[in-house]
C-alpha cells in the first residue's frame, strides 16, 4: 500500500468516499488536507462510505497494511466549485450556521480594506462542543474558487486568526449537515492583542451561568448573542478572590460586537462590586465584555421581564441608559422603580447627557405614586450644575 497524492486545481474540491475492513490494529488510514492537517485517522473496525472533502492544491491518502488481511477501496470525484453562490456579510455582522449549505457560501468583509478579518463562531451559552464545525471548511479570501483553505471552522474559529486581507469565506460541501451554531467576523484590529475572544449565543427566555477568565495583562473579551431579543439582565457578577492579582481585576460592558467600537458603559471591579448593583439592564441584543485580571462567576437572563430590575430596594445601585449607546435603536425609553411598601430618597447622578435636536427631552420625575412629586425635572431645561438630583 502507501501513499496516494491528489492534487486539486483551484476552482475545485474533492470528494474522497472511502469503505475500510480492517482486520487488525496495525492497519491503518491517515487522510491529509492541504495543510497538513489530518482530517481523517482510523485503524479499528469496519467503515463504510464516509464522504471526506479536501480542498485545493493536495490531498494525501495514506493506507498502512500490515496484517495482509484489511480491505481498503477509495473512490475520488473532482467537483467544480462553478456554480456555487456568493453571500457577503460585513464584519461585525452575525448569521447562522445552517444557512451556509447547498451551492453556497458565505465571505465575511470588512469596510475598511486596510483592515483584516477575525473569524468566530458562536455555540449556545451552556453547550461545550460541536463537533459539526469541522464540516465547514474556512478560505482566506473573499472566495472559495482560488482563495486558500487555511483549516476548519472548529480550528480557525475558536482562536483568533487573522486573516491575510478584508476577507473571509465559509463552505460547508456536505450538503444534508447543519451546526446550530453561528459565525460573527470582526475587524482585526479590534480583538488583535486580547488574550483571547469568545462568542456565545443566547434566545429570548433563557437564564445563563458560568465563568469567564483571563488572567493575562492584556485580558480577554467575550461577546454575548441574544438572536432573538433585545435586552441583557445581568444578575450576578462575581469575582474569584483567590487569583493572584484581584485587586486590579474588573469586568467592562459595551454594546454591539468590537468592531462597533461602542463606548466602554459599566465598570465593574473587584474591590467595589456587590451584589446591590444587580440585576442591571443592558438594552442590547450583542454586549461585549472585556475581562482583565479575573476569573468571574456570570448569571444573566433574556427573559422578556424586567420586574426585578424595577424593584427599589435599600442600599440598590444600579445604572440606566439610553438604548442607542448600546445599539442602534430609536433612543426613545421610560423606565420606573418603585416600591410602594415603603418610603425611599433616591439619587440620581446625571453622568453625561446630548440633545442634538430642539425636541428631545428627558423627563425625570422623584416622588410618591400619588400626590405631587417630590421632584419634576425635564432636561436640557432643568440642568443643574453638579447633574445629581435627589
Amino acid at each position: 500500500m502507501g501513499w496516494h497524492l491528489f492534487n486539486i486545481p483551484a476552482n475545485y474540491a474533492l470528494s474522497l468516499t472511502f469503505s475500510v475492513d480492517f482486520q487488525s490494529d496495525n492497519d491503518q488510514v491517515y487522510i491529509y488536507d492541504n495543510t497538513g492537517a489530518g482530517m481523517y485517522i482510523i485503524h479499528t473496525g469496519n467503515i463504510t462510505n464516509v464522504e471526506l472533502y479536501v480542498s485545493p492544491t493536495i490531498a494525501r491518502v495514506n493506507v498502512v497494511g500490515v496484517s495482509g488481511k484489511s480491505s481498503f477501496m477509495l473512490t475520488y470525484l473532482y467537483k467544480s466549485l462553478e456554480a456555487y453562490k456568493q453571500t457577503i456579510k460585513k464584519t461585525g455582522e452575525y448569521f447562522p450556521l445552517s444557512l451556509v449549505t447547498g451551492i453556497s457560501y458565505y465571505t465575511i468583509t470588512s469596510d475598511n480594506p486596510n483592515e483584516k478579518v477575525v473569524l468566530s463562531y458562536a455555540m449556545r451559552v451552556g453547550v461545550n462542543e460541536d463537533k459539526l464545525l469541522a464540516y465547514y471548511y474556512v478560505y482566506d479570501g473573499d472566495n472559495i474558487n482560488n482563495a486558500t483553505m487555511i483549516g476548519n471552522l472548529d480550528t480557525i474559529g475558536g482562536k483568533i486568526t487573522v486573516s491575510s486581507g478584508r476577507s473571509v469565506t465559509i463552505v460547508n460541501f456536505y450538503g444534508g449537515t447543519k451546526s446550530n451554531s453561528y459565525a460573527l467576523g470582526n475587524d482585526a484590529s479590534t480583538v488583535q492583542g486580547y488574550d483571547k475572544y469568545t462568542v456565545l449565543m443566547t434566545s429570548k427566555g433563557t437564564t445563563a451561568s458560568g465563568n469567564m477568565t483571563s488572567l493575562a495583562t492584556n485580558g480577554g473579551l467575550y461577546t454575548f448573542i441574544c438572536v432573538d431579543c433585545s435586552t441583557f439582565y445581568y444578575t450576578q457578577l462575581r469575582f474569584d478572590s483567590m487569583t493572584p492579582v484581584s485587586n486590579r481585576a474588573y469586568v467592562t460592558f459595551q454594546g454591539m460586537t468590537p468592531t462597533h467600537k461602542k463606548e466602554k458603559l459599566i465598570k465593574y471591579d473587584m474591590m467595589t462590586v456587590t451584589d446591590k448593583y444587580f440585576p442591571q439592564m443592558m438594552p442590547s441584543n450583542i454586549i461585549t465584555l472585556n475581562v482583565y485580571l479575573a476569573r468571574v462567576g456570570f448569571m444573566f437572563n433574556n427573559v422578556n421581564d424586567d420586574t426585578q430590575w424595577k424593584k427599589a430596594y435599600d442600599g440598590r445601585k444600579g445604572m440606566i441608559f439610553s438604548p442607542n449607546l448600546w445599539m442602534s435603536t430609536p433612543n426613545s425609553f421610560s423606565y420606573e422603580i418603585r416600591d410602594d411598601s415603603q418610603m425611599y430618597n433616591f439619587a440620581v447622578t446625571i453622568n453625561k447627557m446630548s440633545f442634538p435636536a430642539s425636541s428631545d427631552k428627558m423627563t425625570l420625575i422623584i416622588g410618591p405614586t400619588t400626590g405631587n412629586p417630590t421632584l419634576n425635572n425635564m432636561y436640557p431645561r432643568d440642568q443643574s450644575s453638579t447633574g445629581k438630583v435627589s
